[in-house]
């Protein structure tokens, strides 16, 4: 069953911060602001439904008196020129809210919701209402609003500065004390080894084979009965859903209609399930024997400082097998000293040997290190 009614509406002051205003209130009774384009209207508990008289009643007044509290009827005019109609009291304000008569509202929008408690009237509290004069306007109001949302930023932004710290290089002028280098030769020899798998390598011989358990397949044997819980949804009944839309004039309209409730049931039923037995899977294993490169040895020649940097001599004693040698690894190192925190380190780095061989024992050189890596950026 749908329905449409019209209900009441309310909004807040965007100037003052006072809340929960009846909608048709173009003024707000704390500080006359007038709504504007920015006004968003809500929904709230104490929405009522208006009948046609009151419909017709929140077309007049517009504004409140702070006095007294009598509704006026909204021309217009400057917060200056207030009087109310009733008490024959000026509204005086010392906001500066400028001539501009309120614009037109758009309707059809769709209004949120809001839940609270508010008090009953138009007023702020006394001691609230005595201080009105020294509300904040609304850039200030906004500013101390987001205030702590920027000073929760700052914080985030210093945690994340501290871990960003750990990873940015670090620039170190130091003193080179001491220079050494390494070069390695692996030999290595094609060998005969002994290996096992499933398939046949290429350039294996002295093959032997045997059936090994490789797995373990599941076989249907057969069916049986079972008792399964079944779910199904069931429909127990209707709620009310309604959607509210502005008419721009401070009321909405709202449209309800019913929906079914729906309930997870379950019901017993009677199926055939396969029953099913494990059994092993066998395959063909492999035993082979295959020519490989083995590492023999490795040849390491050392020297400091100016000491040429020669790969090592390599020596092939006899052997029935083929031998190779890789290509010639060199390893750099310097010892350096600096301070740091007013303590003096020393440390050895491992540069580049392009680099190394730019340097001399006792020479100042500038280096940057990032993530335990070392490079060379200038000497001295």
């Amino acid at each position: 069953m749908a329905r449409q009614e019209i209900i009441l509406l309310f909004w807040d002051c965007p100037e003052c911060g006072h809340a929960h205003i009846p909608g048709p209130t173009q003024r707000c009774p704390n500080c006359f602001w007038w709504r504007d384009r920015e006004t968003n209207f809500y929904e709230a508990p104490d929405s009522r439904v208006l009948s046609p008289e009151e419909l017709e009643q929140f077309q007049g007044p517009d504004w409140i008196c702070k006095v007294c509290g009598a509704a006026n009827p909204e021309r217009g005019e400057p917060v200056a020129n207030l009087l109310c109609g009733n008490c024959q009291q000026w509204q005086t304000n010392s906001l500066d809210l400028g001539d501009a008569a309120p614009d037109d509202l758009a309707a059809g929008i769709a209004v949120a919701k809001k839940h609270g408690e508010w008090q009953d009237g138009f007023h702020l509290p006394p001691e609230t209402a005595a201080n009105s004069k020294r509300q904040p306007s609304r850039a200030k109001a906004d500013c101390r609003k987001y205030g702590w949302f920027a000073l929760i930023g700052l914080v985030a932004f210093g945690a994340v500065g501290v871990g960003w710290g750990l990873l940015v290089p670090r620039i170190i002028e130091a003193e080179v004390i001491a220079r050494n280098w390494t070069v390695s030769i692996e030999i290595q020899e094609l060998r005969p080894v002994r290996e096992g798998g499933w398939s046949l390598p290429t350039g294996a011989y002295n093959v032997t084979s045997s059936q090994r358990q490789s797995g373990t397949r599941e076989v249907q044997t057969g069916t049986q009965t079972q008792q399964v819980e079944v779910a199904y949804e069931e429909q127990v009944g209707t709620q009310e859903e309604c959607t509210t839309v502005s008419r721009g004039d401070g009321t909405g309209e709202r449209s309800c209609t019913d929906v079914p409730v729906y309930a997870t049931r379950y019901r017993t039923e009677t199926k055939e399930v396969p029953v099913y037995r494990t059994e092993p899977v066998y395959d063909t294993w492999y035993d082979y024997t295959i020519d490989a490169w083995q590492r023999l040895q490795v040849a390491v020649a050392s020297g400091t400082d100016d000491q040429p940097r020669r790969p090592p001599a390599v020596s092939r004693g006899n052997s029935p097998y083929p031998q190779q040698t890789l290509a010639p690894v060199e390893t750099c190192q310097v010892g350096v000293r600096y301070q740091r925190r007013q303590q003096v380190e020393t440390q050895t780095w491992t540069l580049p040997c392009d680099q190394y061989d730019q340097l001399a024992t006792g020479q100042a050189a500038t280096f940057k290190r990032h993530l335990g890596q070392t490079a060379l950026q200038s000497t001295e």
